[in-house]
């Protein structure tokens, strides 16, 4: 679940927006915390060490607990010069310096066991204390530098494929169109709003009375009609004598 969380994240512009801001801010503050190293001096007697191991069981970084303090100090035995003993003298004197404000030991002096023959182990920042502020400088850089990348992946997202909208393609069919009959669209038929679609409904009988047969023409109607390759037919009725004048029709003007 988490990994599907972390993978769906990273497909999401405002992800690196938000790391970069997140790293940059980072940078800004280590850049601005680097200052001349300034040594302090604690002493007092050892009551126990104990180096811790990081998950893979590899060594991480000492501590150092005194009989007349609670603090913890801590130091990284790989930073020290000369190398750091396997065995200290339990009780025995010692002497932490550390910069100012801080636990970090950056130089152990120990004894043995009469108090006598110091042995002193230092790191770069005791022996170079303006390399506080280089360090610094030089950490805030780099996480500066990864948060405007991401920052800048963010903000351009965009302008990479991934990152444009893809374009709607535009519908074939609109909604209420229909086709002129006889033209042919690929798209089946539209119902009409309000109308159920064609062959939805079988068509409908009334129960309990037969198809209603057809008409016989009427004889007589109309006189029939000659037929190509056979001589006319006489007429069935005498004609009309020609009308006299005053029989009917239109009056006729009075003879001069």
């Amino acid at each position: 679940m988490t990994a599907k969380l972390i993978i769906l994240a990273l497909t999401k512009r405002w992800t690196y927006v938000i790391i970069g801001a997140i790293l940059l801010i980072i940078g800004v503050v280590v850049f601005a915390g680097g200052h001349v190293i300034k040594p302090t001096e604690v002493s007092g007697t050892i009551s126990k060490i104990v180096d811790s191991q990081t998950d893979t069981g590899a060594y991480d970084h000492s501590e150092i607990t005194l009989n007349e303090t609670s603090t913890v100090y801590t130091f990284n035995m790989n930073d020290l010069q000369p190398k750091w003993p396997d065995e200290v003298v339990k009780d025995g004197k010692i002497d932490i310096w550390t910069d100012q404000g801080s636990t970090d030991a950056i130089a152990i002096q120990t004894y043995d066991q009469t108090d006598s023959n110091p042995v002193m182990y230092t790191t770069d920042l005791y022996r170079n204390p303006n390399h506080g502020i280089t360090n610094a400088h030089n950490a805030g850089i780099f996480w500066g530098i990864f948060g405007v990348l991401f920052l800048a992946f963010g903000l351009l997202w965009p302008i990479f494929p991934w990152g444009k909208k893809k374009q709607k393609q535009p519908a074939f069919a609109v909604a209420g169109y229909h086709a002129p009959v006889g033209v042919q669209t690929g798209f089946p038929p539209q119902p009409q709003p309000g109308y159920p679609p064609p062959g939805a409904y079988p068509p409908q009988f009334q129960p309990g009375y037969p198809p209603q047969p057809g008409y016989p023409p009427q004889p007589g109607a109309y006189p029939p009609q000659p037929q190509a390759g056979y001589p006319p037919q006489q007429p069935q009725y005498p004609p009309y004598p020609p009308q006299q004048p005053g029989q009917g029709g239109w009056p006729q003007p009075p003879n001069q």
